[in-house]
């Protein structure tokens, strides 16, 4: 959508849309990020699941770059005011979703932790008392 504004006495024409700079930094973010998952693979630092996930959302950041009609009729669908805020928007919540789900993983890890601990110490407390 294309819009205009008025910048001091001059009359612009604002693209309102996914700029081409979006774009780019799109594609070039996700295939760094691709690159740093497929090290810390190697280097057995990453679980495959989260490794799924972050390759599947460098994919969906350059289907969104590469093919950005799919966005603009996202936001035409949504109301949203710009195909950009959509992308902005829905990265966002993406990455909550993702937090929240770390959240509970930690979470259940605590959990596990701690009833490992008391074991170790009973364990311990039983070989003093022999």
């Amino acid at each position: 959508e294309i819009s205009a504004c008025l910048v001091g006495s001059e009359m612009c024409i604002r693209d309102s849309g996914m700029s081409v700079m979006l774009r780019i930094l799109l594609i070039v973010f996700s295939v760094i990020t691709s690159i740093v998952v497929i090290h810390k693979i190697r280097k057995s630092k990453l679980r495959i699941d989260d490794a799924v996930f972050w390759f599947c959302f460098s994919l969906a950041l350059i289907v969104m770059a590469v093919v950005p009609g799919i966005v603009y009729r996202l936001a035409e669908l949504t109301g949203t005011q710009s195909p950009a805020n959509l992308l902005y928007l829905s990265i966002i919540f993406i990455l909550i979703v993702k937090i929240f789900l770390m959240s509970l993983h930690i979470s259940n890890i605590e959990e596990k932790l701690a009833a490992l601990a008391c074991d170790i110490a009973i364990s311990k407390h039983d070989k003093d008392k022999e």
